[in-house]
């Protein structure tokens, strides 16, 4: 299998000084603006792609099929869930320091890489449950292990939820779930917020015209213009943008739920949050962790982007 990376779009975290968090934001402009640390993790290009052997495999959820790649031979299960708009691949970098312990599995999300995802598709708790119960089945394992970037954080904190006494250890990254979001719930769990929701990607123009005389205004900031533009300016990002939105709704975690299974399962779970993150705030991993005395919390001078050949192995040593 060729480990190549797409062409990532030259927007960037980076670009946006970090990107943006949807809960400070007003209602009107909102659906528009703060499409939410949920959606906004941005395509970050890879530091480097490792040339360590993996396979390729899929995994029934529903009916649909779940893309992933196998590297390691280690007699422990790991499950490594990707950010938004990037592919299992993206966290191959990790795998050079986990494969003697773990088999890892670098999961592709629904409408990601190569999984094959219904467009009307919700992936929902039963069926990502009953994903990693089979993996653990065909891994002849009682228990796993979690690795989870920005979206795939939120994918990670419910399995928790829903697994608990599998679960072994957890290492979140710069993870989104971590607080209620309001925003994301209205556009895509209630009739309004998803007609509200489709007519904007659908017909974008005016919204465009509102978000360009905000800033005129000074009443939003340059970097948020830069944010908006993007996911409303761009055809083939608001096309995934309406199916990967949708079809991830179903997992979204109840945090006091998580945090009393953690508790009760003796869970050892490590946050790294970055001080400088605008899309999703280093304060709501100091208010997750202070929930719980099996949570460790390190914040790295990084914004959003914290993954990368100086943190890996940092990173990696908490599941180990």
């Amino acid at each position: 299998m060729k480990e190549e990376y797409p062409n990532m779009p030259a927007f960037s975290a980076g670009m946006l000084g970090g990107g943006g968090y949807p809960h400070e934001m007003s209602f009107g402009i909102t659906l528009c603006m703060k499409l939410s640390a949920t959606n906004y993790q941005t395509k970050i290009t890879p530091y480097f792609y490792t040339r360590m052997h993996h396979t390729s495999g899929y995994i029934k959820a529903g009916n649909e099929q779940i893309h992933y790649l196998k590297a390691g031979n280690g007699n422990k299960l790991l499950l490594a869930f990707p950010g938004y708009g990037h592919e299992g691949a993206s966290m191959l970098e990790f795998a050079p320091h986990l494969a003697q312990q773990y088999t890892c599995l670098f999961i592709d999300h629904p409408h990601h890489g190569q999984s094959t995802w219904q467009p009307e598709t919700t992936f929902t708790r039963s069926m990502l449950r009953d994903m990693c119960l089979d993996l653990m089945k065909e891994c002849k394992v009682d228990k796993l292990s979690l690795l989870g970037f920005s979206m795939g954080g939120r994918v990670c904190l419910t399995i928790i939820e829903e697994l608990g006494d599998h679960v072994d250890k957890a290492t979140l990254i710069a993870s989104d779930g971590l607080a209620p979001n309001k925003y994301y719930f209205f556009f895509t769990r209630t009739a309004l917020g998803r007609k509200m929701f489709s007519k904007m990607l659908n017909n974008p123009g005016p919204y465009a015209k509102v978000v360009t005389r905000l800033k005129d205004y000074k009443w939003i900031s340059e970097w948020q213009h830069k944010f908006v533009s993007h996911y409303i300016g761009n055809e083939p990002v608001r096309k995934q943008l309406s199916l990967v939105w949708p079809a991830m709704s179903g997992l979204m975690p109840d945090q006091r739920k998580v945090l009393a299974t953690i508790e009760q399962y003796n869970i050892q779970v490590t946050l790294f949050m970055g001080k400088y993150d605008k899309v999703i705030p280093a304060a709501l991993g100091e208010k997750f962790a202070s929930g719980s005395t099996k949570v460790k919390l390190h914040i790295l001078d990084k914004g959003h982007n914290i993954i990368g050949p100086d943190t890996a192995a940092q990173i990696a040593q908490t599941l180990l």
